[in-house]
């Protein structure tokens, strides 16, 4: 082998010993070749130790990998019911979802904790009361059916509760009435069902559904429905609902009378023993009450619109509301309503066991300086021993109030668009 010149050497890349490559020469030389056979054997020596290495690396890897393998979550190790358990806390108390109800998605949802790791998605997937209570109201993905489907079938043959709304600005009506057909296969497990049925009467040109809310829901505790004259996308009864106790009906426009409600809303009344009739006219509720006598709470927000007048009904014989087990009464108007029914209304009513009465100052007669006297002089009227009594929106004093009502043990006041104690006067929302 030729001597190799020392300016070939480099040795930040290579030993002194090792020639260095050098750009090709144009012909096949002696000394070209005496080059590259140097390189060769330098780059041999380098491979052999950085082979030697990886493999060295690759045994601490697998080595290291072992002991994760080996290694068990504390968290992993507790058995699936007390996991099961802690998903639970997880999600709102049931049933007060909805309200509000787990996302379908997202946080605070039984479908996040499945996207953790195998266990907990089996976990999760495997333990029912986790799909219970469902909220399709936001519902901004597809295929919507599917869904439904999935959380149904999770929850098993538990009870259910859930919201649904027909009119959604992301989903489709006819995606809805799907979903809905979804949920009706299940009507034997609702308990808790809170039903937003009208939708845009614009679709109503193109859109009729065959769904109605029908049969035995024998499990069926509470029922919450919006409904309207016109575009509804299923209506109500009739119902064999044994166990259903709580109605909250909310209308959206009008109803020109009693019959045409009950064609959409048609439900055993008489069995209820707490009802909220949010936006109807004094004539309906009138109708609703005279069937149901049964009522222990009651919340009615009063409309203007709708049949009426109260007319002839006048404030003795069967004309007369006789509402002889209500302890509890809520007494207001919607947002827009603007009648002077209300005093024909209040004499219709009898409640012998009323405890706690809410009254919007605007049912009593007369001025704001002797609306308390008025106030006074029906209550009295009704023969029940009131223990709390709360005013909304109060024009005359409170302390003119306070000296009028000194015999009640609990006086209070409240402004009409302030949220009601539920802790005195009971849950209203869903």
């Amino acid at each position: 082998m030729e001597p190799v010149d020392d300016s070939l050497r480099d040795s930040s890349l290579v030993p002194a010993s090792t020639p260095k490559m050098t750009e090709r020469e144009p012909e096949n030389t002696s000394r070209r070749r005496a080059v590259d056979r140097a390189r060769v054997a330098s780059l041999d020596v380098e491979i052999s130790a950085l082979e030697f290495a990886l493999k060295a690396l690759r045994a601490e890897r697998k080595l290291a990998q072992e002991w994760l393998d080996a290694y068990i979550y504390p968290v992993l190790t507790l058995p699936n019911e007390i996991t099961s358990a802690i998903f639970l806390r997880y999600l709102p108390p049931y049933p007060q979802r909805p309200s509000p109800s787990p996302p379908l998605f997202g946080d605070a949802s039984p479908t996040t904790l499945g996207q953790i790791c195998r266990q907990w998605r089996a976990v999760a997937h495997s333990t029912p009361a986790l799909w219970r209570a469902i909220d399709f109201v936001d519902v901004d993905r597809d295929p919507v059916p599917d869904i439904a489907r999935t959380w149904l079938q999770r929850s098993g043959a538990l009870p259910i509760s859930f919201q649904f709304a027909a009119a959604t600005p992301s989903t489709s009506l006819f995606r809805r009435e799907q979903m809905f057909s979804e949920l009706l296969l299940h009507r034997s497990r609702w308990a808790y069902a809170s039903i937003n049925l009208p939708f845009n009467r614009l679709c109503d040109v193109v859109f009729r559904s065959s769904l109605r809310i029908d049969g035995v829901l024998q499990n069926l505790l509470q029922l919450d429905v919006f409904v309207a004259e016109n575009g509804t996308l299923a209506p109500v009864g009739p119902l064999v609902a044994p166990s259903l106790r709580t109605v909250s009906l909310h209308v959206y426009g009008t109803f020109s009378s009693y019959e045409k409600l009950s064609k959409i809303m048609s439900i055993p009344w008489a069995q209820l023993t707490r009802l909220f009739l949010d936006e109807l006219s004094p004539l309906l509720v009138v109708e609703i009450l005279s069937r149901t006598r049964r009522l222990v709470s009651c919340r009615i927000s009063l409309d203007d619109r709708g049949p009426g007048p109260l007319d002839d009904r006048g404030s003795s014989g069967s004309s007369l509301l006789q509402l002889e087990r209500l302890e509890t009464l809520v007494l207001g108007f919607s947002l827009h309503a603007n009648f002077t029914e209300q005093g024909s209304f209040l004499a219709l009513l009898r409640m012998p066991a009323l405890q706690k009465l809410q009254i919007d100052q605007d049912f009593l007669p007369g001025d704001d300086d002797s609306r308390p006297t008025a106030l006074e002089t029906w209550i009295r009227g009704l023969n029940c021993s009131l223990q709390r009594l709360c005013v909304l929106d109060p024009r005359s004093s409170e302390e003119r109030y306070r000296t009028v009502f000194s015999h009640i043990p609990q006086m209070e006041f409240n402004m009409y668009d302030e949220p009601i104690d539920s802790t005195h006067w009971g849950r209203w929302e869903f």
